[in-house]
């Protein structure tokens, strides 16, 4: 079982206190619904307030102009009363955004919470997709001829990918080159740093 921090309750406290109106009506709203819907959660502190129980059951976040509040495992719940409005596309992560307090329908919200915590107490996990690239040939060729295939490589999946992704939404042919041209020349400043 993972480590809670011991002053996640206080900081939360602190999160709440620190947020505008709007997002501490809701916020502490929504905190007692996760309480009273899942008696024996934690408080916790990972990336901000997060309830855990067998794992992290679900997050709260007040931005700018409304609450979002995320359940990790929200791809493999129901989602049965249509609440998810935002990460659709996500792999694991659901979230439910909310501009006023009037927007929380409990009953629903308390639904969602359930279900959300028998996912974690049945030890579901949700498998990601491969984190394989194809690698366009014009880009293979132009890594393979300035000797870049390693440095490419060494990038993180999503520098790999954005690179790839460069160079497969190219319309023109210069627009291409022009791009292909920009990461040899990128990844060229990147041998220095390996």
């Amino acid at each position: 079982m993972p480590t809670i921090r011991p002053d996640a309750s206080q900081r939360i406290d602190a999160y709440i206190s620190e947020a505008a109106p709007f997002a501490q009506a809701i916020l502490t709203r929504v905190r007692q619904l996760i309480h009273e819907s899942i008696p024996d959660v934690k408080e916790d502190w990972k990336w901000g307030p997060n309830f855990n129980l067998n794992g992290m059951v679900c997050g709260l976040w007040a931005l700018k102009g409304h609450t979002s509040m995320n359940f990790y495992k929200g791809a493999a719940m129901s989602d049965r009363h249509g609440l998810f409005t935002h990460g659709l596309d996500n792999e694991k992560m659901r979230m439910i955004q909310y501009r006023d307090i009037s927007e929380i329908n409990e009953a629903q919200l308390i639904d969602y919470l359930k279900e959300a915590a028998q996912l974690n107490r049945d030890g579901v996990t949700i498998a990601t997709a491969s984190r394989t690239l194809e690698v366009p040939d014009v880009l293979q060729q132009h890594l393979t001829q300035h000797e870049l295939n390693e440095v490419f490589d060494k990038l993180t999946y999503t520098q790999r990918k954005e690179y790839i992704q460069s160079i497969t939404s190219a319309k023109k042919e210069e627009t291409r080159q022009r791009r292909l041209e920009k990461i040899v020349e990128t990844l060229r400043e990147k041998v220095v740093r390996f």
